[in-house]
């Protein structure tokens, strides 16, 4: 552990015992320099820093003030965890092992090295995004005024120190050079921790000129050089015996200014350690240097048009708890031959702690089952017409089938297998009860969908906890609802077929046709009818169309809009009849222009689609479901940002 100037504690509980943390101060100056002498390095799942121009500024002006500007977290290197070392921005490796990891401080630390110690100008960006290189200064002059604002006279440059206007057409500033820089009475503060020679020069530039400068010199002194010097940090100090959960539980509890870290980004690190890259495992790697490219299993398992595939949005913490899932279980059935039972018999988990126990050798020897399980998962769910990401009901289902298929041999994918699984899918999805608890409800259902599936006598509690009421048809009105996504892809499996083209909604004609789920009922036409947006964009009043019959349809009365198709498309009447009842629709309510009479009836008829998905009855009576107010703006916006 990296001793500093400040004495440290060994924090004690009520009890005596030794925690696993100290706490104590450091000054920026030493912390500084261990950062140059990389015993101070980051954990390789450390992102890059990221502050802005106006963040450092802010940086700055703390320090010089004497602000607290938050703890600096650590880690004494030679623990269990053993992290792949990575120098902090514009530090250059060099085979020096760390003594310390900086857990939390990354930004704060990097900007302060680059602003205070190095030569070469702060890389930072503007607040709109646009990478720059930056200088900072002291103007002297302003400093040295009585009640001055470090905001006031902490200022910054160009990368070549100028500051310009008029499309760098004038000057405004130019710090280039140390004469500049003596003329205009500002100091350059990457040099407060070297500033003898800048000091012996500035002396002597206005000596020659026969000027006092004592008042600017005392507040360089006073003002800049003496605050940063003595400026301590907080520092917490974790002890290197701290296990691997600890650590990344606490590191998320003090990384609250950037993007929470996820277990995959954790495992990366620490498999790291062990020369393994996660990452490219997971993403594969470019061509370059000579060595030839490498695709990751994320590019096998999704189609060659990766934004509309059922996994364009998939995510490497879902392949991770899919490999978990089985190391646990696996575990559990060791302990159940040696005899264990109850509470000695280790848990079928996916829970965060467990991902990142997940040994390294357990991950290599199942992500390649687990990989042809996801590209099983892909099938079975196209074959149900759910056919791009925005179709998946529930994401998380697609970890619970990834991992039973990666456990069937090809021989026990029959007939029987794929029924009993299609029973447990549309089970879950219209019961909606992957929208809780999903880690639960994982770990539980796949040795249970297993022994199910091998053992027509063993059963699936969720198949047996799935209700769907009908009154639930009636509040369907996202897209982003599970259950919403559900019908649409069950009207396509069971025939439905599109109003204009007469074809069948496959994969292939899916995007040729721009389907989407549209209204039956035009939206300009409830209104003019009264009929409440709450009724009118409910999935009843909906179904899966091409963009071409959208357009047809436009905003007329369903009369209107059939004659249309009929004249235009050279539709027979009864052909587009029975191409309306292929979406449960009865036919002589839309040429009647009849919302309730098909309200109703229609209604009905997805009950009985539901019915035949869950083959179990939909709840018809009882307790209404309470009414939840209903915005269709305020949707719209949802589903956009979701989108």
């Amino acid at each position: 552990m990296i001793s500093g100037r400040s004495s440290t504690r060994r924090s004690q509980d009520h009890w005596g015992k030794s925690r696993l943390f100290d706490s104590t101060k450091e000054s920026l100056r030493t912390l500084l320099e261990h950062v140059r002498e990389r015993k101070l390095q980051l954990p390789d799942f450390q992102r890059d820093w990221v502050w802005d121009e106006n963040g450092i500024h802010s940086l700055l002006v703390s320090i010089v003030r004497g602000f607290p500007v938050g703890a600096i977290l650590t880690l004494e290197a030679g623990g269990e965890v053993k992290f792949l070392p990575r120098p902090l921005a514009t530090i250059e490796a060099n085979g020096v092992l760390p003594q310390e990891f900086l857990l939390d401080g990354q930004q704060r630390l990097t900007s302060l090295v680059q602003c205070l110690t190095g030569d070469a100008p702060v890389l930072t960006k503007t607040a709109k995004g646009e990478t720059v290189e930056r200088r900072f200064f002291a103007d002297l002059t302003l400093a040295a005024q009585p009640g001055a604002d470090p905001a006031d006279w902490i200022v910054m440059t160009r990368g070549d120190g100028r500051e310009t206007s008029d499309f760098g057409r004038k000057v405004d500033r130019d710090y280039s050079t140390e004469a500049k820089q003596y003329e205009a009475r500002v100091f350059p503060l990457n040099r407060v921790f070297r500033e003898h020679d800048w000091l012996y020069g500035y002396k002597n530039y206005w000596h020659e000129r026969a000027q006092d400068v004592h008042e600017t010199d005392q507040a360089l002194f006073r003002n800049v050089i003496r605050p940063i010097h003595r400026y301590e940090m907080p520092i917490i100090r974790l002890a290197k015996n701290n296990n691997r959960e600890a650590i990344c539980t606490i590191f998320e509890k003090v990384n609250t200014g950037g993007k929470k870290l996820d277990a995959f980004e954790l495992l990366t690190a620490v498999y790291a350690a062990e020369e393994f890259n996660l990452r490219a495992d997971w993403l594969g790697t470019p061509k370059e240097h000579g060595r030839p490219e490498m695709i990751g299993r994320l590019d096998r398992l999704r189609d060659r048009d990766k934004r509309r595939d059922v996994f364009a949005h998939m995510a490497s913490t879902d392949f991770l708890q899919a490999c978990t899932a089985l190391s646990t279980m696996d575990r559990r059935r060791e302990a159940e031959a040696q005899g264990r039972t109850g509470k000695d018999l280790p848990p079928i988990t996916i829970r965060r702690d467990a991902m990142l126990g997940l040994p390294l050798a357990e991950y290599r020897r199942l992500a390649n089952s687990v990989e042809e399980g996801f590209l099983q998962a892909k099938k079975f769910l196209s074959a149900r017409r759910i056919i791009w990401f925005k179709d998946v009901p529930y994401p998380s289902q697609a970890i619970t089938l990834a991992a039973v298929f990666s456990r069937l041999p090809p021989a026990e994918r029959t007939a029987t297998a794929n029924d009993r699984l299609d029973h447990w899918f549309w089970s879950s999805v219209f019961g909606e009860l992957y929208a809780g608890s999903v880690e639960t409800r994982i770990a539980r259902d796949i040795p249970e969908l297993l022994a199910w599936i091998r053992d027509a006598e063993a059963g699936v509690a969720t198949i047996g906890e799935a209700v769907f009421r009908i009154d639930r048809l009636e509040s369907l009105r996202s897209r982003l609802a599970a259950a919403y996504k559900a019908l649409s892809a069950r009207l396509m499996l069971s025939g439905a077929r599109d109003f204009v083209s007469g074809e069948r909604f496959e994969i292939m004609t899916y995007f040729d046709q721009q389907v989407d789920i549209h209204h039956i009922f035009p939206r300009d036409w409830c209104r003019k009818a009264d009929i409440p947006a709450s009724t009118y964009d409910s999935i009843i009043n909906k179904s899966p169309l091409s963009k071409l019959t959208n357009i047809r349809i436009g905003g007329d009365a369903p009369s209107v809009y059939l004659k249309r198709i009929e004249d235009r498309d050279k539709l027979e009447p009864a052909v587009l009849d029975e191409i309306l009842r292929s979406h449960l629709i009865e036919p002589a309510h839309l040429r009647a222009d009849d919302f309730d009479a098909f309200w109703k009836a229609r209604r009905e008829a997805l009950a009985d689609l539901v019915e035949r998905a869950m083959r179990r009855p939909v709840v018809r009576s009882g307790t209404p479901m309470p009414t939840v107010p209903y915005d269709p703006a305020e949707e719209e916006e949802r589903e956009a940002e979701a989108a």
